[in-house]
């Protein structure tokens, strides 16, 4: 777990300054690169520097001890034969799980391009896929599920582009009934939280102690049961009533009340 976290945080550190050992065509400061981790190697792929579109091909060797003030960097460029980009998505695919999947679009209106690293021998490839291939806006977004499915979905449009890299398929699908369930979700978490407020001004008092002046026409109290009187109601427990008063509900504790009360309702306990 703690490895996880060192491999985060050099991550992070590529978008500030690293303090390592670099081959001089590796600049100390990028965005919108890939960053893929397979077997213990993190793979750092294209993006952006200072005027330069990036082609840099580099990966940090995590298998190894290593110091993080003097970060020893593996420069792949030389053999990195896809065109230069940045915001690019990657993962790590295929049908064995063993395979460095780039789809390109450098933020472009275009059909989505596919190419493949095999980390084994170094190799690079632009497979041949099959399906519809999409129009991605932004591919960065891209992730992928534990069945080797690529999902890409910029939030704009009603399409969810998913690639399959262990068939190398593309397909798509509609992302308006998921919007629709949230909209739906969202309109009855409303509707709930309404009736919920409206509901607490109804609510007088619960459960604690009441201290009413003789002149108060309606205070509430339930939870008691009734005694004697005609109209008088005390559920629960000691009801003490002056012969006045003919509309008092108890529903919990003693009551006792000021004769010239006529309707006064306890919710749960002594009032006075």
């Amino acid at each position: 777990m703690l490895q996880k976290y060192f491999i985060l945080l050099f991550i992070f550190q590529l978008l500030i300054e690293i303090n390592c050992q670099t081959s001089p065509s590796i600049d100390k400061e990028r965005s919108e690169h890939t960053a893929t981790l397979i077997d213990k190697k993190l793979y750092i792929l294209g993006g952006l520097s200072t005027n330069n579109v990036g082609k840099d091909f580099f990966y940090f060797d995590f298998s190894v001890p290593f110091n993080t003030q003097n970060l020893l960097i593996k420069d792949l460029s030389s053999i990195n034969t896809i065109p230069s980009h940045f915001g690019a998505g990657s993962a790590r695919g295929g049908a064995i799980n063993d395979t460095l999947f780039i789809i390109e679009n450098a933020g472009a209106i275009k059909l989505a391009s596919v190419h493949t690293f095999n980390p084994q021998n170094n190799s690079w490839n632009t497979p041949v896929t099959t399906g519809v291939i999409p129009i991605l806006y932004d591919a960065s977004i891209g992730t992928i599920d534990h069945d080797g499915k690529m999902y890409f979905w910029d939030g704009i449009g009603d399409i969810i582009a998913i690639l399959d890299t262990k068939n190398l398929i593309w397909e798509t699908r509609s992302a308006i009934v998921g919007s629709l369930i949230v909209c739906a979700l969202f309109v009855f978490a409303l509707c709930m939280w309404n009736k919920r407020s409206q509901a607490e001004k109804n609510i007088f008092n619960h459960g604690q102690g009441i201290v009413a002046s003789p002149d108060n026409g309606n205070i509430h109290n339930y939870e008691l049961e009734s005694s004697n009187n005609v109209n008088i109601h005390n559920h629960g427990r000691e009801f003490v009533e002056s012969s006045n008063n003919e509309n008092i509900h108890n529903h919990g504790q003693e009551i006792v009340e000021p004769p010239s009360n006529e309707r006064i309702f306890n919710h749960g306990r002594e009032i006075v």
